[in-house]
């Protein structure tokens, strides 16, 4: 019985030794190899470029990308994300590869909102045409300490926004985002849905 015992404390502490190794060492390697495609894969979606400056595993079910900028055509920033945190589960994945990705939570992201003197937005045409009716996304976006620049050649003016995007009835997409402005606020709920 001691032999069993002993045997298994060497196996627990072999595959201890081993995890440690592959999230301290291996992962963080390969994610950082992973960087350059995840922007190839994003501009496949925008009309611009995306940068990602870093990607890093928590060794769970955590992937925490940090400075993600996005640029239009005209190479304007058009979105700086600090840290963008993706949570998967891996059981969902198993059902449906498109249910992976259960939450993002954007931390501190700033929109870069622009109007020409055409009278046209900076991110009208940012997102690709689809095909589809969906997106291939069905979890939850939270955005806390975000802020939103607003920019027309008559005005510069700056709002914060907090709130959720829920994309659990895709491809409707469920609102509840507060915006502020010095003390007023305004409160936008409701449903985003694929005619808007």
């Amino acid at each position: 019985m001691k032999k069993i015992l002993g045997l298994a404390a060497v196996l627990a502490a072999v595959l201890a030794v081993g995890y440690y190794t592959v999230v301290k060492y291996v992962v963080p390697a390969a994610l950082q190899e992973a960087v350059p495609q995840i922007e190839a894969q994003a501009e496949k979606y925008v009309n611009g470029k995306v940068k990602v400056g870093s990607l890093v595993w928590d060794g769970a079910f955590k992937l925490t990308l940090n400075q993600v900028q996005a640029f239009d055509l005209q190479q304007q920033l058009v979105a700086n994300l600090p840290e963008t945190e993706v949570t998967l589960n891996p059981l969902a994945a198993y059902k449906d590869v498109q249910r992976a990705v259960t939450s993002i939570a954007l931390h501190g992201p700033e929109i870069y909102l622009r109007q020409n003197q055409k009278k046209q937005w900076n991110l009208q045409n940012y997102l690709k045409p689809s095909e589809s009716d969906t997106t291939p996304f069905y979890g939850k976006i939270t955005l806390d300490g975000g802020l939103v620049h607003v920019i027309t050649p008559e005005i510069k003016q700056d709002c914060g926004v907090e709130g959720s995007l829920d994309a659990a009835t895709n491809p409707d997409f469920g609102l509840d985002l507060l915006v502020s402005r010095g003390q007023d606020q305004i409160k936008v709920a409701g449903k985003l849905d694929k005619n808007a």
